[in-house]
């Protein structure tokens, strides 16, 4: 299976289309339904088990209450408009989703929201507007940005024809269903009842008569209510709303406009209307009075504390306006669970919201080492928070003395063959035969005449079995065995050799392969090296069988060096000779020239009589450059915007040649001696009283 993404399964077409969309690229999907206590997840079960998808369901309704339907109330109240959506999705619905990811190991959720994510500037995730006309990413901004590097939007680049196309075709049980408009905790869409029901109808003061206010989306519709007194006053009885004019938060007053019945004759108060670019006014009007809490007035935020909203992210809402706020966790360190022996958690230090976690075991860690005939001790640990978890023993060791190790012994014309033990402390791990010559033999080539065989075993202990110093190997056909390195205290692993008597019959060396194929290019006045290499038995003699090596070149043994000192291309053939025979091969080597060296010019400026330095140099070469002598002056150091000149204090100083011309200067302060003129010039200057003077730009004195 892919990845495993949880998705928020409504029952709606753009939720199902979303899940098909995500299983054909591979995604496995989980169908969540979240319950806000109205039941309806019928739809959404449906859908599900059309597309095979496992579903459950978590209740909100704690969550929606706290975070939405509060602020829904108390935001009519105050005379705002609220958008629930809005709220709902960075504080209840992604919350929820995210932590039924986290319970199945999932790292997306998803929904069917029409919006898109990209990446910021600042690598970061950034949401982006659907092209569709059905585009939510305004109900989606408040969405932290930590959240968004968990979420996938399937349908943020699709228009909604195409989205019930789709599910027509999977023949999905909500295909013709029609699109919710209402909002989910009032799906009757009648505002009014539900804040009556939470005690939110408001009173309405007209003509000096207390009347009842029901809000209806972006209108205030007025009930006729009997009135006290000899008047009767009805209120649009036609049943036209009256609708919101002006709202002043800082007065806690409501203008409306609209049509009222008023002692049986109509009056009315009309917008501004707009007519020839100028604003004409209606004179006639009824004025709405409704005094609400003054609770939007532009004000200073103060929030409450930070609460828990997911393992991520903590939250705040102003005890005022309800503007939240969301903010990564604080967390200290992993802390064992007294309480549950399983688990550790770490406590946030801002909100002191808690994360627990599963211990996460370590592999075994030696406390105390086993020895020979005693017994050692291990434990395990959590790996996050330390915590001790398991103890156990180790097996005392055991010293290997080998008895039963063998192999054949080399006999001309027969195989090579492995090494084998009917030992049970410890096995064969590997076994190498090497002829007197240095010749190596595979296991299953046959041993050759009139040559003697080292053979390489070796042996892996089993268990709590060991090598020692003291352990002791068996002779195979009357030869000791060697150890390759010998033991100190205890081993796992030993590797033995036993030298056997030549083989009979006359030895014959196995004649030399060139595998030497090229060689490689070089350069006038550059150092060259390059071995040649060849099978067969050693030692091998090399020699220059045809043609000349490049000038400055020599064959040393079995390897070509020197310092070439002429260009070409050199052709020759080199022959590899031992007992056996000789193999010969035509090489080339091409020796290009030495690069030119690049030279530019370095000018001293005012380094005085006697100076060196100046000229031409060769890039990448040390310039050594001095200052002469200036009457009058005393050398102040080098400057130069082109190099970093070494020692610039000094008179001799350096720098490295660049590839380009440089300009150096040199620095003077006048000692009063000689004449004037050149560098830096320091002038001291002493007021007297009466005397007016001037410095000029250029440092001429002038004294009147």
């Amino acid at each position: 299976m892919g990845e495993k993404v949880v998705l928020g399964l409504s029952g709606g077409v753009d939720s199902a289309v979303a899940a098909a969309r995500l299983l054909r690229a591979g995604y496995e999907v989980h169908g969540l339904y979240l319950d806000i206590g109205l039941g309806g997840e019928g739809s959404a079960r449906d859908t599900a088990a059309k597309l095979g998808l496992p579903f459950s369901v978590a209740s909100v309704t704690d969550e929606l209450e706290r975070h939405v339907c509060c602020y829904f109330y108390e935001s009519y109240l105050a005379g705002r408009t609220p958008i629930p959506c809005a709220r709902c999705n960075p504080t209840v619905k992604f919350p929820a989703l995210l932590r039924r990811a986290d319970e199945i190991g999932a790292r997306y959720v998803a929904t069917g929201h029409y919006a898109r994510i990209g990446v910021g500037t600042d690598g970061l995730p950034l949401l982006l507007r659907s092209p569709s006309a059905n585009d939510q990413a305004y109900m989606l901004a408040r969405l932290p940005r930590e959240m968004l590097r968990r979420i996938l939007f399937p349908l943020g680049d699709v228009e909604k024809s195409v989205i019930r196309r789709e599910a027509e075709e999977a023949g999905l049980p909500c295909a013709h269903r029609p699109d919710s408009m209402e909002i989910c905790f009032i799906p009757d869409n009648d505002y009014a009842a539900w804040l009556d029901c939470r005690g939110g109808t408001a009173a309405l003061l007209m003509n000096d008569r207390l009347e009842s206010i029901r809000y209806d989306g972006d209108a205030v519709s007025v009930r006729t209510l009997p009135l006290t007194g000899a008047r009767d006053v009805a209120v649009n009885d036609s049943g036209d709303p009256i609708l919101i004019g002006t709202i002043s938060p800082n007065t806690g007053n409501l203008a409306a406009y609209g049509t009222a019945i008023v002692n049986g004759q109509a009056a009315t108060m009309s917008k501004p209307a707009t007519s020839g670019g100028a604003k004409q006014k209606f004179a006639t009007g009824v004025y709405v009075s409704y005094t609400f809490p003054a609770l939007t007035a532009p004000h200073e935020h103060h929030y409450g504390d930070w609460t828990m909203l997911d393992d991520s992210l903590h939250s705040r809402s102003c005890t005022i306006c309800g503007d939240v706020q969301f903010e990564a966790h604080t967390f200290g360190n992993w802390t064992s669970d007294p309480t549950n022996a399983d688990k550790h958690f770490k406590k946030c230090s801002v909100c002191k919201g808690k994360v627990e976690a599963n211990h996460v075991e370590s592999n075994q860690i030696t406390d105390t080492p086993a020895g020979i005939g005693t017994a050692g001790t291990w434990y395990t640990k959590c790996d996050v928070c330390d915590k001790k978890m398991n103890t156990g023993t180790i097996p005392a060791l055991v010293k290997i003395d080998v008895a039963k190790l063998t192999v054949a012994k080399p006999v001309q014309g027969v195989a090579a063959d492995m090494a084998s033990t009917a030992d049970a402390t410890y096995t064969v791990g590997n076994t190498e035969w090497t002829a007197a010559d240095g010749t190596t033999l595979t296991i299953g080539e046959k041993f050759k005449p009139g040559t003697a065989y080292t053979v390489k075993i070796t042996l892996e202990a089993k268990t709590s079995n060991v090598f020692t110093a003291d352990s002791t190997y068996n002779k195979i056909e009357g030869k000791d065995a060697k150890l390759v390195t010998a033991v100190t205290g205890y081993t796992d692993s030993v590797i033995l050799t036993y030298t056997f008597d030549a083989t009979e019959g006359i030895y014959v060396p196995t004649k030399p392969a060139i595998t030497t194929v090229t060689l490689p290019d070089g350069k006038v006045g550059d150092a060259y090296s390059q071995t040649l290499a060849a099978t067969g038995t050693n030692p091998i003699t090399w020699s220059i069988e045809a043609g000349t090596l490049p000038d400055g070149l020599t064959l040393v043994g079995d390897t070509i060096k020197g310092t070439p000192s002429k260009a070409g291309d050199f052709k020759f053939t080199v022959k590899a000779t031992n007992g056996g025979g000789s193999d010969t091969k035509e090489l080339t080597i091409k020796i290009a020239d030495a690069e030119a060296a690049k030279y530019h010019n370095v000018t001293l400026t005012d380094a005085g009589t006697g100076a060196t330095g100046a000229g031409s140099h060769a890039a990448e070469t040390t310039v050594n450059i001095y200052a002469g002598t200036k009457s009058g002056y005393t050398f102040n150091g080098w400057t130069s915007d082109d190099v970093t000149v070494l020692s610039a204090s000094s008179k001799n100083a350096s720098f490295v040649m660049p590839d380009k011309d440089v300009t150096v200067k040199a620095n003077w302060v006048y000692n009063g001696g000689g004449s004037s003129g050149g560098g830096y010039t320091y002038y001291t200057i002493k007021a007297t009283a009466g005397v007016n003077g001037s410095i000029s730009p250029t440092g001429n004195v002038s004294v009147r």
